[in-house]
């Protein structure tokens, strides 16, 4: 038995070292995202934005809290999957009522993949290419923000610009690197 064992702070210290914040926000932000996908789908629009809120909150708090390789990529993984979950949800919903809402889901979508792609693909080949976590933050918080709302088409419109000027800004990261 260790000389610290049941003192006071052991078991903080313990999960602070473990990365246990990080792994109980990443466990928050992919329930958030499954919850979010749910609501969306069955109608329940402002269920799912507070769903989509937490999942923000989770996601960004296990992206700032880890120290671990483990959880930062599957921290990125869990980004994907609010984006791929979340925004094809709201596609599918919106097809035949709103399609322009649909369109701009889908953009997002292809945005965000984009951007990741080009970032993974720039750290991979060694350049300095951004991936922040505040450009995260604000992407799963405008879905969050477009469904609490109700003003889902502009919101979506937003997001979707976002998305592809982020995807050219880190393509052309990319290249410019290329050009060095």
């Amino acid at each position: 038995m260790g000389a610290s064992a049941g003192q006071p702070g052991d078991t903080l210290a313990r999960m602070e070292r473990d990365g246990a914040m990080a792994w109980i926000s990443l466990a928050a932000g992919v329930a958030g995202t499954c919850v979010a996908t749910w609501m969306v789908l069955i109608g329940e629009r402002s269920l799912a934005g507070w769903a989509a809120a937490i999942a923000c909150v989770g996601l960004t708090s296990a992206a700032v809290t880890s120290h671990q390789d483990a959880t930062r990529f599957l921290g990125a993984v869990a980004y994907r999957l609010f984006d791929g979950a979340v925004l094809s949800a709201i596609a599918w919903s919106a097809r035949s009522t709103a399609p322009s809402v649909s369109v701009a889901a889908v953009l997002a979508l292809i945005g965000g993949f984009l951007a990741a792609y080009f970032a993974a693909k720039g750290r991979a080949l060694g350049y300095d290419v951004d991936a922040s976590t505040v450009n995260r933050f604000v992407r799963t918080g405008l879905v969050a923000v477009a469904l609490l709302s109700g003003n889902l088409s502009f919101w979506m419109w937003t997001l979707a610009i976002l998305s592809l000027l982020t995807a050219v800004v880190r393509a052309s990261q990319t290249f410019k690197e290329e050009m060095v």
